[in-house]
């Protein structure tokens, strides 16, 4: 509830100052920081002060203001409140209200000077390159660069949290034959999927005078999964991390979202605090890197795109060109996790799985036995498992929510989430 508040304090302060008044930004915040002391319900005087925070920036600006938000409900209890699903609970609360409020301040920085494009934004009013100096050309600020754009870390300016920017160059996606209407679909429906262990997708808008279409998504700190090959990890953490992304996966399938590209760099983790004590920090996965998720429908659901992902992940039915569905990224994700317990690199271990149906059939059997002789716990066999069934022929390989109940990777100590996909 205190995060709650916290965001509410700090989206006071934003809104009223982007309206133009910093002082009565300042005066309720204070006036709502000595006001929580004595507060019993925290929930009710938060929506007090949104109330109040309205007819304040409307007396101060002369014109009517309503915040558009919804605040979100206190997160449920479950005993002392602690543990992995209150701590999300609450990142998700924040995230919440914060979607609302960019998505309000983005509709409002529409660039007069763009003829190109009626509905570019001027970036400068929203957002700014992390760190604070840097631009565009700067690498500091690059998380990463793909086929079409780059991912920059950017902060917001209304609430001063960080998030990840990607620019897609139109040009550059119109060129290669993708309507840019369809992205736009793709990426407003990925706005509604809301899951623990998916990355939050925020809003999309161009800018730079409609040359570049920007998805806003939640930052992830923790690293990515490329990192950890090669690294020594408990093999309960590593179990921990599948069911995340299994249940992921789930959700997506469900959603009928194809991710087709899962690969370590698209596997990323997020720190998160408060789980048992005040200052305990663990990492949690968060499925990246969406854009090329297909919304898979009766004329795509199996689709012959070969070229489309990672070789090396590839399963034997991509890799040879044959129609494949979601089970491809069950496939992908067996490769993954085969390379975390292995602690090496497919490429290591004999070399790719995009060859052959012979040779995929011989590096198989040799990546389960080394898989089987590295476990050394119940949880190091469970993964082996949850890998061997993965890796399956296609049509002997199980779906997500299959792999969970087959092989019992769902773990009793970890909080289990509802994923759904909103309506509004």
């Amino acid at each position: 509830m205190r995060a709650q508040l916290a965001a509410n304090q700090e989206l006071s302060h934003g809104v009223a100052h982007a309206q133009g008044d910093a002082r009565i930004a300042l005066e309720a915040i204070q006036q709502l920081q000595q006001q929580v002391e004595a507060a019993e319900d925290l929930s009710a005087l938060t929506a007090e002060k949104v109330r109040e925070l309205e007819q304040q920036v409307s007396a101060a600006t002369g014109r009517p203001f309503v915040l558009h938000i919804s605040l979100p409900s206190p997160p449920q209890s479950s005993g002392s409140g602690e543990g992995v699903g209150a701590a999300i609970a609450e990142m998700n609360e924040r995230l919440d209200v914060m979607t609302q409020a960019i998505k309000q301040q983005v509709a409002q920085a529409v660039d007069s000077s763009s003829s190109a494009s009626p509905t570019s934004i001027d970036m400068t009013k929203v957002f700014m390159h992390e760190p604070a100096k840097a631009d565009e050309f700067d690498r500091r600020s690059v998380l990463g660069k793909g086929r079409f754009g780059t991912v920059y870390r950017m902060r917001f300016l209304l609430d001063n949290k960080l998030y990840a920017v990607k620019q897609v160059v139109i040009e550059d996606v119109e060129r290669a034959g993708v309507s840019m209407a369809d992205v736009r679909r793709e990426v407003e429906r990925l706005e509604k999927l809301h899951h623990p262990h998916i990355i939050r997708y925020i809003c999309c808008f161009e800018a730079n005078q409609g040359r570049t279409f920007n998805v806003v998504t939640e930052l992830a700190d923790g690293g990515s999964l490329y990192e950890e090959v090669g690294r020594h990890h408990e093999e309960h953490e590593l179990l921990a991390w599948l069911q995340q992304a299994l249940d992921a996966l789930a959700c997506m399938h469900k959603s009928r979202v194809l991710h087709r590209d899962i690969k370590p760099e698209n596997l990323m983790l997020m720190w998160i605090e408060g789980i048992k004590k005040k200052g305990e920090r663990r990492r949690i996965l968060k499925v990246i890197d969406l854009g090329l998720a297909v919304v898979a429908s009766s004329s795509v659901a199996r689709t012959h795109t070969k070229g489309v992902g990672t070789a090396d992940y590839s399963s034997f039915e991509k890799a040879m060109g044959r129609p494949y569905d979601h089970r491809d990224d069950i496939w992908a994700l067996g490769c993954v996790f085969a390379e975390l317990l292995l602690q090496q690199r497919l490429s290591q271990l004999g070399g790719s799985f995009y060859n052959t149906d012979d040779c995929s059939v011989q590096l198989k059997k040799s990546i389960l036995e080394q898989c089987g002789a590295a476990a050394k716990s119940s949880h190091g066999r469970q993964l082996v498992a949850a890998i061997e069934a993965m890796l399956r022929e296609t049509k002997d390989r199980p779906g997500a929510e299959q792999v969970l109940e087959l092989n019992k990777v769902m773990m009793p100590q970890l909080c289990t989430h509802q994923s759904f996909v909103r309506d509004d």
